[in-house]
């Protein structure tokens, strides 16, 4: 049907894209394509679909028969000379003209060859879905399919291929792309081949008739593509290509597989896209499955590129984002919410760059640290030696949590580092319950390792460059510019006269923590997030003299951060987070992994959480008020700093701020705030000191324009100048648009039109159907329903022009004055650091207040260090279990009384002695970190460390067996304990077999009982071994005790059973009762019978071997002292002996 309301010559939006269909006949044969496969001809309903098909789609001035409007169309501008009328559409008319035919013309006419629709009869949008459809169906290695790519490739070196210049589908078409991909096609005509092959004779002839291959041109887009992935090999590219990101080739694969979307072939490449807007949520499920995601965006906008020399050139692209699990900073969420997407929002993700220098032999090595946390900006330091073991590795990878690992390359760190890393790597679940990160960790390699001086150079020149220039990061290290308002900037908080002063402080750094330095800054550079360094203030030594430093097993063994199983609930760390802020639960992480030495330090926390416990003073009351409903303040202003930040995540950070400030009044001297204890006078007063800095902020920024996103309304008219300068242009071509208006009524006689805007298309010109062909032939036809047709006249199209280009200017002013507004602000960052720091502070503190006012707890009395050492716990409980389990049985534990140090505890299999130590454990770490502890008394000695051996269990991955790694960890504790140190050691030598484990283990509790009065520790030993109850009779400050238990009779049917009482009474155990044990899983009762027959046996056969050695013993000593005198003494000696006990009557008599 031919379009209505057209106005002869009058230009259309559709055929300025469809001008070269226009002039070829509708149904014309095509040489190359006129048969199916098999020789046979198609029926005439598959042209007649295939053309009615191509029409529909190429004829743009069409008007539906309802109202509604038609989609928007993108805007041409039209061509000087109007077009001639084409005569396509008496053609159509003819060809869809009823004649009557007879019978016989019907059938003659059928077996007539008729060709098929060529490749330009067809839509971009039919094209791929036939291709998807036919690879479904025959799959990528079939010769038809083969035929066919072979014969497009030949037609594309002929000058064939209609593709765009640019290679890139207009917005209307990405948008519905993988919808399409998704149907598929029935059209089964589409699998015929290029050539014509002649039916009739010449069977299977075409099978080795290949077709010969030719080069591939790549699109302008396309190339690219390769450009930009042949820079980054490493890393998925995400390309922003109009409404979507595509993932290209094996990219394309990864986040299909990842993220379960669609990968399909198009063009020459295979691709996946996402939308825009759902960008980071994909990113960040790249990233948890360990890849590096990198985002290359447009660097051009549509408007100033038309207005450029280059606009018939595809879109510039470069990478202006990139993102691995330790750099990901991209949400803001407030506690309620799933931050970041991953599982803890308290988890540090840091990146942990190491460094090693040998000393000696690969048993022992220097190993320089440097650790940061992206979201929040802190730097950790540390430079230490460690043995073959790599203990104290292990023990700070488990502190700070990485995510990712920046490491020299392979062969430049010893066999034992690389062993441990590998094990860390691959085994997630293992490392997840001593804190590290639970996806797997993620291993980056440095292309060289500096020396000292090359890495002392490097981060002398990052520091003065900061402090002259306030420098930004290169460009993602693609080696081309990019625009200014795309890249991120670094925001410097170091000027000309601090600058000394910050390469003064790295110069004390350690010298292998320098060179990991170097390395650091160099790799987040690339990242846009090397500004954290500038920030001297966010350095923290890793070994710090007032606290204490838990090992690996500690952690793993205490459970005080994931339990054995690797779950959060029935942790430490589950217990005490009462938190409200996620700044406050990092605070509150870091008091758990951190329990403090320093009793004076101690002493102040503990008077804080007992003035919030009390709750007297009505100022305390504001403190739960204030956080509630705080963001994420600490990732916040690391955005800021990194110029990651958008508009409203400033105003949420700026009304954050400024509702904590006012919230206290100033106070020049925090004695001035009233309160008894001194930490909560400190945190209070550092509240309101950032108040004027948010004032002024808050003065300069318009909050409900930052709501909006709104960069160009975000500030007064005289504070950036050339954004008014801008938008004053911008009203000036509106302007114009209103007198023009005033011609347009004079010109159609229509005294109130007005413009209308549809479906974003605004300054249209509305005429009736009735009026379209009196309009001038240069106005171009945008759309029309049944009664209007809409217009842009010449006059519009420029001023529109005009206006898009002044906009899009505006749009990159207003992102430089916000970037300008950031620096700003980040030269504060020191004081509003201090103010997060301290709301944090007062987060933790009531988080301990409120596990402090559980029933049952109280406030443990340190002993100075004059007063010896003492543990003494009266009514003790496992906080843990009493919190998932009511009905736990309280103990009480003395030691320190008369110089006793050692405690050997046996007991029944399953009778608490491991809960029970590790009851005492924690209410040693609960005390240090500054929290009441589930006793009704405590008095303990301050401990610098607790050292833990528990469990038995092998490591395959680091080659080790259960018994080795017993040894091994034994080892480490007989090495770094004090006198000050609290040791536990559960089973030891177990792993081997009972003679082995029973020496080894009583090896190591006399070196411990006997060594030094300056490294003796308090020791809990747990054993199953009756020897070593006898050799703790023997040892002085060592006492023995058991779990309580009762024998009785089953009342039913009278067997012997055994009930716990979870009790620890004096003295050692009579039986472990493992058969009972054994009994209680489940084991066959006539295997338990014979078990205990054989028990039986044993243990009179090992009494009779002991009591025969005793007697041995005690007759050759008796010999030796009395040789010489005569039979008569001799014999008064031994009945003597005999009446004391100290030899025993046997059956049978020896020499």
């Amino acid at each position: 049907m031919p379009p209505k309301s057209q106005a002869p010559g009058q230009p259309t939006i559709s055929s300025f894209f469809t001008k070269k269909a226009a002039n070829q006949a509708p149904c014309a044969p095509s040489a190359s394509a006129s048969r199916s496969p098999s020789g046979a001809a198609s029926p005439p309903y598959a042209a007649a679909t295939s053309s009615t098909l191509g029409r529909r789609q190429t004829n743009g001035d069409h008007i539906r028969s309802d109202d509604e409007d038609e989609p928007p169309i993108k805007r041409v501008r039209p061509p000087t000379a109007p077009s001639k009328p084409s005569s396509s559409s008496r053609d159509r008319v003819e060809q869809w003209r009823f004649t009557p035919r007879s019978k016989q013309a019907a059938l003659d006419e059928s077996t007539e060859e008729l060709p098929l629709p060529t490749s330009s009869q067809r839509s971009a949008h039919e094209e791929e879905r036939h291709n998807t459809f036919r690879k479904k169906l025959l799959g990528d290695a079939n010769p038809i399919v083969k035929w066919d790519q072979a014969a497009k490739a030949a037609e594309r070196d002929e000058g064939g291929d209609g593709a765009d210049e640019d290679g890139e589908g207009g917005a209307d078409e990405d948008e519905d792309e993988s919808q399409d991909k998704q149907e598929g096609s029935s059209n089964l005509h589409r699998f015929a081949s290029s050539t014509a092959i002649r039916s009739g004779s010449s069977k299977g002839k075409g099978k080795n008739a290949q077709p010969s291959s030719s080069k591939v041109k790549y699109t302008p887009l396309e190339l690219q593509v390769l450009d930009l992935r042949a820079k980054h090999p490493d890393v998925l590219l995400l390309f922003e290509v109009g409404y979507k990101f595509i993932a290209y080739e094996e990219d394309a694969v990864n986040a299909s597989k990842e993220l379960n979307v669609m990968c399909f072939p198009k063009q020459n490449m295979r691709i996946a896209s996402i939308p825009v807007h759902r960008l980071h949520i994909h990113a960040r499920r790249l990233i948890k499955a360990g890849y590096k995601v990198g985002v290359v965006r447009q660097t051009e906008t549509r408007a100033l590129k038309a207005a450029s020399s280059n606009s018939s050139k595809p879109f510039t692209r470069s990478l202006t984002e990139l993102y691995t699990a330790s750099t990901w900073v991209e949400d803001l969420e407030t506690v309620g919410g799933d931050e970041s997407g991953m599982e803890n929002p308290v988890a540090q993700n840091s990146l942990v760059a190491l460094v090693e220098k040998m000393e000696g032999s690969d048993e022992r090595v220097s190993i320089g640290l440097i650790a940061v946390q992206a979201a929040t900006g802190a730097v950790v330091y540390d430079q230490f030696m460690d043995s073959s073991m790599r203990s104290e590795l292990e023990t700070r990878l488990a502190h700070l949590q990485p995510a990712e690992l920046l490491l020299p390359p392979l062969g430049k760190l010893s066999k034992s580092t690389e062993k441990l890393i590998r094990y860390l790597a691959g085994n997630p679940s293992t490392s997840s319950s001593v804190g590290i990160a639970s996806t797997r960790l993620r291993v980056e390699r440095t292309e060289s390792v500096l020396t000292y001086n090359e890495a002392f150079n490097r981060v002398t020149s990052f520091y003065e460059e900061a402090g002259q220039t306030g420098m930004q990061d290169v460009d993602m290290a693609d080696g081309e510019g990019s625009d200014p308002a795309s890249s991120s900037k670094q925001r410097s908080v170091i000027d000309d006269a601090s600058a000394g002063a910050t390469i003064a402080t790295v110069m004390k750094l350690p010298p292998l923590t320098v060179q990991a330095l170097a390395a650091c800054i160099s790799h987040l550079r690339s990242f846009g997030l090397a500004s954290m360094f500038k920030v001297t203030g966010n350095f923290v030594s890793f070994q710090a003299r007032s606290e204490m430093l838990l090992s690996t097993g500690t952690l793993h063994n205490l459970e005080l951060f994931a339990t054995t199983e690797g779950t959060y609930k029935g942790s430490l760390c589950w217990l005490l987070d009462k938190c409200k802020t996620i700044f406050g639960k990092r605070t509150l992480r870091r008091w758990i992994a951190r329990p403090l030495t320093d009793v004076k330090r101690l002493e102040e926390r503990m008077d804080a959480v007992s003035e919030m416990l009390e709750g007297k003073d009505p100022l305390l009351s504001k403190v739960p008020e204030l956080l509630t409903k705080q963001p994420d303040l600490e990732k916040g202003l690391a955005r800021m700093l990194y110029g990651r930040a958008t508009t409203n995540e400033v105003a949420t950070i700026l009304l954050a701020l400024n509702r904590i400030t006012h919230q206290f009044e100033p106070v020049t001297h925090p004695g001035d705030v009233g309160l008894k204890s001194s930490l909560l006078n400190e945190s209070i007063a550092a509240l309101p000191r950032a108040r004027s800095v948010i004032k002024t902020a808050l003065q300069e920024f318009n909050v409900s324009a930052a709501r909006k996103g709104e960069k160009e309304n975000l500030f007064p008219e005289d504070k950036f100048p050339e954004l008014q300068d801008e938008k004053d242009q911008i009203s000036l071509v509106e302007a114009d648009l209103e007198e023009h208006l005033i011609d347009l009524r004079k010109q159609l006689k229509r005294p109130t039109l007005q413009y209308a805007t549809v479906s974003g298309i605004d300054y249209l010109v509305e005429v009736r159907v009735g009026d379209a062909k009196k309009v001038p032939a240069d106005w171009l036809r945008i759309s029309a329903t049944k009664s209007v047709v809409r217009f842009h006249t010449p006059e519009i199209i420029a001023h529109i022009k005009r206006r898009d280009q002044h906009r899009e200017r505006l749009e990159a002013k207003a992102k430089e004055a916000f970037s300008t507004f950031l620096d700003e602000l980040c030269e504060h960052s020191t004081v509003l650091r201090n103010t997060i720091s301290a709301l944090g502070n007062l987060d933790a503190l009531t988080s301990l207040a409120s596990v402090a006012a559980l029933p049952g707890y109280t406030r443990p009395v340190f002993v100075p260090e004059s007063g010896g050492d003492v543990l003494h716990l009266t009514g003790l409980r496992h906080p843990m279990s009493e919190a998932l389990r009511d009905d736990y049985v309280p103990n009480d534990i003395q030691l320190g009384n008369d110089g006793q140090k050692g405690l050997v505890l046996t007991g029944a299999n399953m009778g608490g002695k491991s809960s029970t130590v590790r009851a005492i454990a924690l209410c040693v770490v609960l005390a240090q970190v500054g929290c009441f502890v589930p006793a009704s008394e405590a008095r303990l000695s301050i401990r610098d460390a607790v050292l833990t051996r528990m469990g038995a269990s092998d490591e395959l991955a680091k080659g080790r067996s259960t018994f080795m790694v017993e040894a091994e960890e034994a080892a480490e504790i007989l090495r770094v304990a004090t006198s000050r140190s609290l040791v536990i050691l559960d089973e030891l030598g177990r792993g081997t077999s009972t003679f082995d484990g029973q020496a080894i283990a009583s090896s190591v509790l006399s070196y411990l009982m006997t060594r030094e009065t300056h490294r003796q520790p308090t020791t809990l030993f747990i054993t199953h071994y009756t020897s070593l109850c006898t050799l703790a009779e023997r040892l002085s400050g060592v006492r023995n005790m058991h779990m309580a238990f009762v024998e009785r009779a089953n009342p039913v049917d009278g067997e012997k059973e055994v009930v716990f009482l979870y009790q620890l009474r004096e003295g050692p155990a009579s039986s472990s009762f493992g058969i009972h044990c054994a009994a209680l899983a489940g084991l066959p009762r006539a295997m338990l019978e014979v078990a205990t027959e054989r028990a039986e046996k044993l243990k009179a056969e090992t009494e009779r071997r002991m009591r025969s050695k005793r007697n041995k013993a005690a007759r050759r000593a008796l010999k030796v002292v009395f040789g010489k005198g005569d039979g008569e003494e001799l014999e008064m000696l031994k009945r003597a002996a005999l009446k004391l006990g100290v030899i025993e009557m046997e059956g049978e008599r020896e020499s």
